[in-house]
């Protein structure tokens, strides 16, 4: 983790420091060798409920492209009494759950019913044949829009198998796969991210740059965003079952 309250302020991991875990309340210890990012680790051996996946490069780099007030941030229903620490929660209504590795089935629905708006940013090359799975997608996958902002691909067959066998594409919140080198501009160097859209009965991708994206989020244009995907989609699901 990046945060840790010292003296109840939340602080990032420095030699000599000793903090309290942000949402389990034990005490945390600084780790600031020379190899890792320097992040706070738990004391003591036992999992915490809130912060169990390791923070590696990748999931930081996400997280600082955005203000530090906005990250690792405690969301709690006080009716329900269920508490979760968010990556990223924006001071848009827009929550970002930076995820690395793979999650249960359990855990990824009790985040998406959690968060009223949710953006998942998946690791796609960790996932099993994720790269394999995106090229046989855009082999087949139709164009059904093309905005002077973003193309929308869909397609019908390929989207029901991987829904049937992998948890990202059978989702009902925002994905994007960010793939890193294996989806970069050769001529601007810049990085793709491949943004799924679920929808009632079909799900869309749009290809986006990675700066755009980040940049919707930070500016708190992500909703009017996808609802202008929505209304160039415009397409009776009645037309896309034809197809």
């Amino acid at each position: 983790m990046k945060f840790a309250l010292v003296d109840d302020i939340r602080t990032t991991a420095k030699p000599r420091l000793s903090g309290v875990c942000i949402g389990c309340g034990s005490v945390v210890i600084p780790k600031c060798g020379p190899r890792r990012r320097h992040h706070w680790a738990h004391k003591s051996k036992q999992d915490c409920n809130y912060l169990r996946e390791p923070e590696t490069d990748w999931h930081r780099a996400w997280k600082d492209e955005f203000p530090e007030d906005w990250q690792e941030v405690v969301q709690f229903n006080e009716e329900t009494g269920e508490k979760h620490i968010a990556d990223i929660q924006t001071d848009h209504g827009w929550t970002l759950e930076v995820q690395n590795s793979a999650i249960s089935e359990d855990e990824k629905e009790s985040r998406n019913d959690f968060y009223p708006n949710l953006v998942w940013v998946v690791n796609a090359l960790k996932m099993k044949k994720a790269h394999s799975q995106l090229l046989e997608v855009k082999a087949v996958a139709r164009k059904i829009v093309s905005h002077r902002l973003f193309d929308v691909y869909w397609s019908r067959g390929l989207y029901q198998d991987y829904r049937r066998r992998d948890q990202w594409f059978n989702n009902k919140s925002v994905i994007a796969f960010d793939y890193g080198d294996k989806e970069k501009d050769a001529e601007d160097n810049t990085n793709w991210l491949w943004v799924l859209l679920p929808d009632d009965s079909h799900q869309f991708l749009v290809p986006l740059r990675e700066s755009y994206f980040i940049r919707l989020i930070r500016e708190g244009r992500l909703s009017s965003f996808i609802e202008l995907v929505r209304q160039e989609i415009a397409i009776s699901p009645e037309k896309l079952d034809s197809w």
